[in-house]
């Protein structure tokens, strides 16, 4: 198994999608049924998956398996442990460009809110580019960048 996880990458860095898909998901299936559902590796197999249907613009595809591996890393890690964030961060993503804007929002909100700090990468995002003309999007900005100001002067 360990020599697939070094390959998966290898192969999906290099547009080879359908092999790395493969790998990941014979990994997956190992990881379900050796560790469990809720195991952290498990949304990392989950998490990888999404992204090699994101970069494929399977954007359905990703969305499933953002929420699934998201949903693994709440239970396993919490929902202020990096990896939590990373995937909700990269949820949002997905839902915007696949033109889930009130998803995508509503996902950002909840990113903000759980504890997530990186104003510069919101701003700077393409993936998120579509949302900054919107109040919301400002909105939220504001108060990330509110929290971090106060952090800073404590």
């Amino acid at each position: 198994m360990k020599r697939k996880l070094f390959i998966a990458p290898l192969q999906r860095s290099s547009g080879q999608f359908a092999e790395a898909e493969k790998i990941y998901k014979d990994v997956l299936n190992i990881q379900v049924r050796t560790l469990g559902r809720d195991h952290p590796d498990t949304a990392l197999s989950l998490y990888d998956l999404a992204e090699i249907y994101q970069a494929q613009k399977r954007y359905g595809d990703a969305i499933s398996f953002y929420r699934q591996a998201l949903d693994t890393n709440r239970k396993s890690l919490g929902p202020s442990h990096p990896y939590t964030f990373d995937t909700l961060y990269s949820l949002t993503c997905v839902l915007n460009l696949n033109g889930e804007h009130e998803s995508a929002f509503r996902a950002l909100r909840e990113l903000v809110d759980a504890g997530f700090s990186d104003a510069q990468r919101l701003e700077t995002d393409e993936e998120l580019k579509s949302l900054r003309s919107d109040p919301r999007f400002e909105a939220i900005l504001a108060d990330l960048q509110k929290r971090n100001a106060g952090q800073k002067s404590n």
